[in-house]
C-alpha cells in the first residue's frame, strides 16, 4: 500500500493521456487493455521516496488489473539500467516493459 495520495485527471496537451503527481513526482500516463503506460515521469526531489510509490502504486494496479507496466521512450541509459534490475525488459524500440505473471 502507498502512503501518498494517487491523484490524477485528464492532461491538458493530450486528454487520452492522464497527468498525476505522488508527492512530488509528475507523471503523464494512461490505461489500455494490456497496460498502464508511463509516457514521462519527473521527481521534483530526487531521493525522496515518492518516485518509490508512485511505482507501486502502478505494480499494484497492473497486479489488480491483469495489465503489464510500459515505460514509453526510455532514453536514458542509467535509467534503463536501473529499470531491468527491477524486472523491466526492453519491448519494442526504446520501451520498457514489467509483466506480472
Amino acid at each position: 500500500m502507498t502512503s501518498l495520495p494517487f491523484q490524477s485527471r485528464p492532461w491538458h496537451r493530450d486528454p487520452t493521456w492522464n497527468d498525476a503527481h505522488v508527492g512530488t513526482v509528475c507523471i503523464q500516463w494512461r490505461c489500455t487493455p494490456e497496460a498502464y503506460e508511463i509516457l514521462c515521469i519527473v521527481n521534483g526531489e530526487p531521493g525522496n521516496g515518492h518516485f518509490q510509490q508512485a511505482m507501486l502504486w502502478f505494480e499494484q494496479s497492473c497486479i489488480r488489473n491483469n495489465r503489464y507496466l510500459r515505460i514509453r521512450e526510455v532514453w536514458n541509459k542509467t535509467l534503463a539500467m536501473k529499470l531491468v534490475k527491477h524486472g523491466f525488459t526492453y519491448a519494442q524500440g526504446d520501451d520498457m516493459v514489467k509483466r506480472f505473471k
